[in-house]
């Protein structure tokens, strides 16, 4: 699996394009699945927290057995 975006940030809004290509070796039809995860860290009188939350999911046309 190869997974490339344009850029590593983004503001909110606006929109990410993901170009992902799948092998499927096995004998079995595989569904691919995204999921972007937004990522936080909160800092306050030297302590730090940490959140994360996914923001979006997405699932791909199906990739049949032996085919890319």
């Amino acid at each position: 699996m190869k997974i490339r975006l344009e850029r590593k940030g983004y503001v909110p809004g606006e929109r990410i394009k993901i170009v992902a290509e799948f092998e499927n070796a096995s004998s079995r039809t595989l569904v691919p699945k995204a999921k972007l995860i937004r990522k936080e860290t909160c800092t306050a009188g030297g302590s730090k927290k940490h959140f994360s939350v996914a923001v979006a999911r997405i699932e791909g046309k199906p990739v049949e057995p032996h085919s890319s």
